[in-house]
């Protein structure tokens, strides 16, 4: 399986590019860090090992993805961490929560004290765990305790969903 394969790749071949850019998926975040917006976690052709998405060091920083005239039924998603050393600001406790209206959100996979993204350049898919006949406008990657450094820092290169779309 390609890790960065799924409904997000699909929409960017579709309209021929970053789908943050075209307005296809707007990619929004609780802060950003100097240049490292949260569009590049789906510049899935920029092999630019520093074009990454960072928040502020903060609690509960997030990336939302809105799907704006379409809805995504996720059953799995894949994360790649950054170039940073082992142990540094890699993911290691989050959510993925499900949303329709932006403000109530249903919590469908949690991850806590994940080991797989403390080396750098990391790669991983999961499951959603908590699978429902949902469909969301809104996915939203919440950091719920802090990454390998010990910080609230949101930093990650790459972000896919897998499942349907309509």
């Amino acid at each position: 399986m390609n890790r960065f394969g799924g409904i997000i790749n699909h929409l960017t071949k579709k309209f021929s590019g970053n789908v943050s850019e075209k307005g296809v998926c707007k990619i929004t975040s609780s802060s950003v860090f100097d240049k490292y917006l949260p569009k590049n976690v789906v510049d899935y052709d920029n092999q630019n090992q520093r074009h990454v998405f960072s928040s502020l060091i903060e609690q509960d920083s997030w990336i939302k993805f809105d799907f704006v005239g379409r809805v995504v039924h996720p059953n799995a998603y894949s994360i790649r961490t950054t170039i940073h050393k082992r142990g540094d600001v890699h993911l290691k406790n989050w959510v993925i929560e499900g949303s329709n209206n932006d403000k109530s959100w249903k919590v469908l996979d949690s991850r806590k004290d994940e080991s797989s993204f403390i080396n750098p350049s990391s790669e991983n898919t999961f499951n959603i765990s908590m699978l429902d006949n949902e469909y969301y406008r809104y996915i939203r990657l919440r950091q719920n305790g802090p990454n390998f450094k010990g910080t609230g820092q949101l930093v990650m290169s790459k972000f896919e969903l897998f499942g349907t779309i309509k």
